[in-house]
Formats: structure tokens, C-alpha cells, sequence
């Protein structure tokens, strides 16, 4: 029963067939869970590696890879980290103010 996470007999004694089946899919869904980990992390560790057709790292910086606010913030709130008008394409912003004031929403500048 260690691999419930149970030590004491009395427990083990007391604990219900309806119990038992809830920690046995319980323990079988936490194996599943670290056998996922384990293939997801040989998986990323061959994409972290990856060159491209000029002998270059696909991804050279980790942060290439990885954006940890972007993915905190997506975590957090549901969507990704909001890009700040300077950083966007000119002319694709002028776009969307300008169909903002057709469908008559006001546009901040």
C-alpha cells in the first residue's frame, strides 16, 4: 500500500473497496503523470537542440525557447502578454483604429 501513500495498517484496514479503487486510479493517474514528464522532457530536450540548415541552434537563447513572463502571464491570466503599441507594426495598428471607428467604438491614440 506504499504506493498509496498509506504506512499505517489501521488505515489500510479501515479503507473501503469505493476508497481502494479511488487511490489505486489516483496512484495509477500520478505514474501516468511522471511517465508523461519523463517523454515530454526527452522530447523538448531534442527540440532544444535542433539546428537548422546553417549548423545553427534553432533556439540559441533559452528565452528562445522558453518565455517564462509570457508564459506566466498566460497561466495567470489566460492570455498572453500584451504587446505595447510602439512595439507593434505601424500599419497594422492604423488598421484596427481605423475599423474601430467604422464599427463606432472610441479610439484611444
Amino acid at each position: 500500500m506504499s504506493q498509496f501513500g498509506i504506512n499505517d495498517m489501521l488505515t489500510i484496514e479501515r479503507m473501503t473497496i469505493v476508497e481502494f479503487g479511488i487511490r489505486r486510479e489516483a496512484a495509477t493517474r500520478k505514474l501516468t503523470d511522471q511517465l508523461q514528464n519523463i517523454y515530454l522532457q526527452a522530447y523538448l530536450n531534442r527540440i532544444a537542440a535542433a539546428v537548422g540548415e546553417d549548423n545553427k541552434y534553432v533556439f540559441p537563447e533559452f528565452k528562445d525557447f522558453f518565455d517564462y513572463e509570457k508564459t506566466l502571464q498566460l497561466m495567470l491570466h489566460g492570455e498572453p502578454h500584451k504587446k505595447k503599441e510602439s512595439e507593434m507594426d505601424k500599419d497594422l495598428v492604423a488598421i484596427a483604429k481605423r475599423l474601430q471607428r467604422l464599427r463606432g467604438k472610441e479610439v484611444k491614440n
